[in-house]
């Protein structure tokens, strides 16, 4: 099992409400996993990312009424040690 922490660099181009702003912006992301090993050579694994962009209220001409986008992602898989 591990854990990791990190920078998430996000971009956004937005041509919305009469405008055309660009934003940009680090922002922190958490996650969490697990890896065992199916045999000395295949390793088998399960993960979990949590981002929040950061979004100012002052961005984009105050149109925006929360504090960003926060999205999860997962993944599944394997990893061939040779």
């Amino acid at each position: 099992m591990y854990a990791k922490a990190g920078a998430f660099v996000s971009a956004f181009d937005v041509d919305a409400f009469d405008e055309d702003e660009s934003y940009d912006d680090v922002s922190p992301f958490v996650g969490a996993g697990i890896d065992f090993r199916v045999s000395p050579q295949l390793t088998a694994l399960a993960e979990y990312d949590r981002y929040n962009v950061d979004i100012d209220e002052n961005d984009f001409n105050s149109q925006i009424t929360n504090d960003g986008p926060e999205f999860d992602t997962g993944r599944v898989g394997g990893r061939l040690l040779f």
